[in-house]
């Protein structure tokens, strides 16, 4: 499993919600499950989807990109975002995390477009 290596600095509200992606780690239960079950857990079973909160999806009304780029992640990235929001436990915090996300996608649809490009 690599590290995450970098500032958890707020100064840095663009990025500071992909931060959840935590890229180059691998994390995955599976293995830690069949040692302690004997065997791998059903993974075929459908997941629930992930609901956007109100805040998000208001915020996706005025940023296309944000939009079109947190529906081209993986489902588990998209649960990290939501969860993130959640968690908050003020009206006052959701709507700043959801503008932290929604900033952060549309840094990262940026930094997506630049990695096509190279």
């Amino acid at each position: 499993m690599t590290a995450f290596r970098g500032s958890w600095s707020a100064a840095d509200p663009e990025t500071a919600a992909a931060r959840f992606l935590l890229k180059g780690a691998v994390m995955s239960a599976a293995p830690s499950y069949a040692r302690d079950h004997g065997s791998s857990p059903d993974l075929t079973r459908p997941t629930p989807t992930v609901v956007v909160p109100e805040e998000l999806a208001a915020l996706f009304e005025e940023s296309n990109k944000a939009k079109s780029t947190y529906y081209s992640l993986d489902e588990r990235d998209r649960r990290g975002f939501v969860k993130y929001i959640e968690l908050a436990t003020t009206s006052i915090a959701r709507e700043r995390r959801a503008a932290i996300v929604a900033t952060s996608l549309i840094g990262l649809a940026a930094s997506m477009a630049s990695e096509s490009r190279s």
